[in-house]
């Protein structure tokens, strides 16, 4: 059977889905504060997993979550249309900072 490992340790995903939105800017959080209270509670509820779509965050955010002991589920940020020669540009855009972050909280 195939499982989920983390640190070399079968895990089971329990996760939702973060849209990023904050009521107060969009989707610009209000402070380092909110955004490590927000992701104290998603633990609190049991959820282990938080699948990011729709943008990237700031390191910041990553690193609350990796302090709390969150798995990401970073999804590619989509434009919206066809893919087109930009499209290599941007994937250098997006994977270079998530392989930053890979490297450890900043």
């Amino acid at each position: 059977m195939l499982r989920f490992c983390l640190n070399g340790k079968p895990i089971l995903l329990n996760g939702l889905l973060d849209q990023g939105y904050w009521p107060q800017g969009l989707y610009t959080p209000p402070s380092d504060a909110a955004v490590e209270r927000e992701l104290s509670e998603v633990k609190a509820l049991g959820f282990n997993l938080l699948r990011k779509h729709a943008k990237i965050e700031p390191q910041r955010w990553y690193y609350h979550c990796d302090r709390l002991g969150l798995v990401v589920w970073q999804d590619m940020v989509n434009g919206g249309s066809r893919y087109n020669l930009w499209f290599v540009t941007y994937l250098t855009n997006v994977l270079q900072p998530a392989l930053q972050r890979r490297l450890g909280p900043v």
